[in-house]
């Protein structure tokens, strides 16, 4: 098999180097995940969308009805139905990403780093890129 080698992330190489152990690595992962807004509940908040037409984007991607809207995005199927424009999928994409928090403040917030042993990982990880 042939290609481009699948890149390294943060988490994976700080266990590759046994910094952390894998159940901190799936404790700070699982909190990652919680703590990310959906895509929906901020359109929500910001007045973009309403609760009816949330639920009607939800039942398209997951029902397939209509047709076509399978393996789409959120944002993607919002567009398509006519609920929110591209700005609106770019305002919420930058609030999602802005809030998402980085798995090396996780794994600091948990006590499994200090803050100068995450920044000392983090740069052998970039230099390992």
């Amino acid at each position: 098999m042939s290609g481009k080698p699948v890149p390294v992330l943060f988490g994976q190489f700080l266990l590759n180097n046994k910094v952390i152990t894998p159940r901190q690595l799936l404790e700070a992962i699982q909190m990652q995940i919680d703590q990310n807004q959906l895509f929906g509940e901020i359109g929500r908040k910001l007045k973009k969308l309403t609760d009816d037409q949330v639920v009607l984007v939800v039942s398209a991607i997951c029902n397939n009805r209509p047709p076509g809207y399978e393996g789409l995005k959120f944002g993607e199927a919002a567009r398509r139905m006519g609920f929110i424009n591209d700005e609106d999928i770019e305002a919420i994409v930058d609030i999602q990403r802005k809030s998402k928090k980085k798995i090396g403040e996780i794994l600091v917030e948990l006590g499994a780093l200090t803050a100068n042993e995450c920044e000392l990982q983090l740069q052998k990880f970039i230099l390992q890129r």
